[in-house]
């Protein structure tokens, strides 16, 4: 009884995973006047614009870290800097909230 029960578990798992898909990647693209690969930072600058969904993102200077995660799995930053401006192009309501 204790193998069945295994036994339909685990392929039973395994069916259900095969059928979930991945997460889509997101592209983000980015322009710059210039972009500079330095070690462990790409670093743009020079009216730096970032495409999300709808929204744009527009700044002097931005640095994205290379690696996604820091080593203790918090994510790492992006370093907006200069002039900064956000823009929310969507039929949908965006909602600011301060916390």
């Amino acid at each position: 009884m204790k193998r069945a029960l295994l036994f339909i578990g685990v392929f039973g798992f395994a069916i259900v995973a095969a059928g979930q898909s991945p997460s889509q990647v997101q592209r983000v693209p980015i322009r710059a006047t210039s972009v500079i690969d330095i070690g462990n930072t790409v670093q743009y600058r020079g009216n730096v614009q970032i495409a999300i969904g709808t929204s744009l993102v527009v700044a002097d200077e931005v640095d994205i870290p290379k690696a996604r995660f820091n080593s203790d799995g918090s994510a790492n930053a992006i370093q907006l800097r200069g002039d900064v401006r956000i823009t929310f192009d969507s039929s949908a309501p965006v909602i600011l909230e301060n916390k």
